[in-house]
């Protein structure tokens, strides 16, 4: 008998190709006219729908909460900025139930992560832009900053999301105001300030796979209404997933523990000033792929085993204190002032063949230290003309310590080893301006730019293993390169009613280039800067009652010389430049207070990313890059006494992609749906709140990357395997 619900399951991701493939088919083989064509057109269509809604009757009084974005260094409703963003709350994240950035894949168009769960080198990909940082003289396109303070490499992001006030992921390159490295888009969360609230949260959760995760916070004032402060702390643990056939281990666990503490001054109107410090600590034995073909393959009898002999383990520590201090002048004027360090500390093992045979395996240490300092000006956010201007400068030390091991009886007779030491002083300077005046009280002109000095200085040391193509760099070599840039933005937004707001856009992303500080058969470490020119056009729209809303924005972006990485089987990891890129296609978000009790949200993308030309890709398709993707959540409130008892479900979607632009196979990542769904119990206020919770419900086996273990050397093809179906119950409390 067939069980209906799994019908329909997997019979969606058919219809989902075939809905949002055919409605995509067409090419814009004249992107601006084409784009305007539509974006008219939905208007035409938008405008009735909303004012119908408008127009409803009280009968129904279910509104949308506001949405107030600062991704342009101040506070501004989301329909004002022209930029594609994705903005999720405080309650929207709780709603989710989503502990940190990882547990968000699928709820944000366009953006899909990638691969092992890993939180030393976790990949994120925004259109096709990717944050693969695998050595340290090659950055992330995706930035992601707390607060106003860049995080650095990808290593420092994957930290608990407590104490969140909201979470913004920009699209595309924000390199006015955002600047370094923000080619492929910007992730912008912003931490909850104490103020004169005294506010109280506890949390406990527990679930299958021995998942325990304990969460506190208290913040209010110290001195009157003066000096106030905030603590927050968690901790989380996590059997493993996976086991090892070779020695009974589990592994794919958790196991961290962290906090921030804040304290905020206001000793007048004038002055705001913020002293924040965070961190974390983690030690686990990580996700870790499964050889599916080729040698090794014998002892692996399910998805949830995997067989290796080296003692896999990583860990990491995470530290940061930022000063964040806000000037008003009379009038409105603000001046502010950033400073921030941050460190990071990495190390891991891994068994790069992936099997049980002794073959090779590698130890890496790496160390970061960053300080980075802005200051800007930004005038009152009424009146005609409105400007932020300011100064901004990065200083990162990074070491790099890795050795990399064949043991004698597997691929040589002796005992082989290569290893590297490498250390990356960076220095980036830039000056940054953005400006926006209005015409008339419906069109809104914004022109910006900045300019970006970049200096890069490596010393590097390689011993090589000639047999397997890597060279030898003895004694070691200094490099260095120089990059400057100016990236300029440029804007039009038009309040075609009180309800719709139509923009296009123009803007500029830079990358500069880096370092191949890894295991190589070239000497010549360089690789040059990338470019990005992103033309786009939306319409974001919401009705006066606050009950529908939906943006949609289409895009086309020019890609030079993108910076991606290739694993071959002799000669090692190396990045290279594809020459030119094309990315391309719509995203679309919408919500809805249907009726009093019943929120919906939808949101769905089309991504066509390819390269134009590659010299040393096999492939052109651009990896991590699936052509759709869409999710859909719904909650339904009953009131029960004096409390609420809430029912949400959930549905992601992706199609396939590519999981590399060379690396031994072209097979895509299949493409797979998804279903979680909550039950939440609350008292007024949340004083108690009580919610059951399960994800991945049909317990779906599915893969989030492919590749090819020592570059395919000995004919393997490796799967990652997706979360199976988790679940748990959690018991808060919240005071405030």
């Amino acid at each position: 008998m067939v069980d209906p619900y799994l019908f329909v399951l997997r019979g969606s991701d058919h219809y989902m190709n075939e809905i949002i493939g055919g409605f995509m088919r067409y090419r814009l083989t004249n992107p601006t006219f084409g784009l305007a064509i539509v974006t008219l057109g939905a208007f035409s269509v938008a405008t009735p729908v909303l004012r119908a809604a408008e127009s409803e009757s009280d009968e129904s009084p279910a509104v949308l909460s506001e949405i107030i974005v600062t991704a342009r260094k101040r506070a501004e409703d989301v329909r004002d900025v022209p930029i594609s963003i994705t903005t999720l709350s405080a309650d929207q994240i709780d709603k989710m139930g989503a502990r940190d950035f990882r547990e968000l894949d699928g709820y944000i168009p366009n953006m899909i992560q990638v691969g092992p769960e890993s939180n030393i080198s976790p990949l994120v990909s925004i259109r096709g832009v990717s944050s693969d940082t695998r050595n340290a003289g090659f950055e992330s396109g995706i930035t992601e900053y707390i607060d106003g303070v860049y995080t650095g490499r990808p290593v420092a992001w994957s930290s608990e999301l407590l104490d969140v006030q909201g979470l913004e992921v920009l699209k595309g390159p924000q390199g006015s105001l955002f600047g370094k490295n923000a080619i492929g888009g910007a992730i912008n969360i912003t931490t909850r300030k104490p103020d004169k609230d005294v506010r109280i949260l506890g949390e406990a959760e527990i679930g299958n796979f021995d998942l325990a995760r304990a969460a506190g916070s208290i913040s209010g004032p110290l001195v009157d209404d003066t000096v106030f402060g905030g603590v927050s702390v968690y901790k989380t643990y996590r059997n493993g997933i996976q086991t090892n056939v070779v020695n009974g281990k589990r592994y794919w666990n958790k196991n961290d523990y962290g906090g921030r503490a804040q304290l905020r001054f206001k000793p007048n109107e004038s002055w705001d000033v913020n002293l924040s410090f965070d961190g974390l600590k983690e030690g686990l034995r990580p996700n870790i792929e499964t050889v599916t073909a080729g040698f090794g393959t014998d002892a692996i009898a399910n998805p949830r085993q995997i067989s290796v002999d080296a003692p896999v383990f990583s860990q990491r520590s995470i530290y940061g204190m930022s000063l964040n201090a806000v000037y008003t002048l009379p009038g409105g004027t603000t001046i502010t002032s950033i400073t921030a360090q941050r460190w990071n500390e990495e190390e891991f093992l891994s068994d790069d063949d992936q099997t049980a045979a002794p073959l090779l395996f590698s130890h890496f240490k790496d160390n970061e230290r960053q300080f980075t300092q802005e200051l800007r000006v930004a005038s009152p956010g009424t009146g005609r003309f409105r400007y932020v201007a300011g100064v901004y400068y990065y200083n990162q030390h990074a070491l790099t310590d890795r050795i990399t091991t064949a043991p004698a009886g597997g691929l040589a007779p002796v005992d082989l080893a290569a290893s590297l030491y490498g250390l990356l002083n960076t220095h980036d300077y830039a000056a940054f301006a953005q400006a926006d005046y209005s015409i008339t009280d419906a069109l809104t002109l914004t022109a910006g730019g900045r300019y970006t000095d970049e200096r890069k200085n490596l010393l590097f040391e390689l011993n090589g293993l000639p047999p397997f193509g890597i060279i030898s760099i003895t004694p070691a070599q200094r490099y260095t390169r120089s990059d400057s840039n100016f990236t300029p933005t440029g804007s039009l937004v038009y309040k075609f009613n009180p309800i719709v707001n139509g923009y296009v856009s123009v803007s500029r992303g830079f990358k500069g280039g880096g370092f191949n500080a890894d295991f190589v058969s070239n000497p010549q470490l360089g690789f040059a800067p990338e470019k990005m020119t992103n033309y786009e056009i939306g319409v974001k729209a919401e009705d006066t009652a606050q009950r529908v809303r939906g943006n949609i924005s289409f895009y086309n972006m020019d890609y030079k010389d993108m910076q991606v990485s290739i694993l071959s089987p002799i000669g090692g990891f190396i990045i290279a430049n594809a020459q030119s890129a094309t990315i391309r296609g719509v995203e679309m978000d919408a919500a809805a207070a249907l009726i009093r009790g019943l929120d919906v949200t939808l949101a769905a993308a089309y991504n066509d990313a390819k390269f134009d030309r590659f010299d040393a890709g096999t492939s052109s398709r651009v990896p991590d890059a699936p052509k759709a993707t869409a999710s859909f959540g719904a909650d339904y409130r009953i009131p029960v006494g004096t409390g609420s008892l809430t029912l949400r479900g959930e549905y992601n979607y992706r199609s396939d992609y590519l999981a590399a632009a060379s690396n031994g196979t072209n097979d895509p990542v299949p493409g797979y749906s998804l279903v979680n769904a909550r039950l939440t119990y609350a008292t007024a206020r949340d004083l108690l709140r009580v919610q059951l919770w399960v994800d991945n419900i049909a317990d779906r086996t599915y893969i989030t990357d492919r590749g090819a273990p020592l570059g395919g050397l000995l004919g393997q093809a490796s799967v990652t395997y997706g979360k199976p179906r988790t679940y748990g119950v959690q018991l808060s409390t919240r005071l405030e």
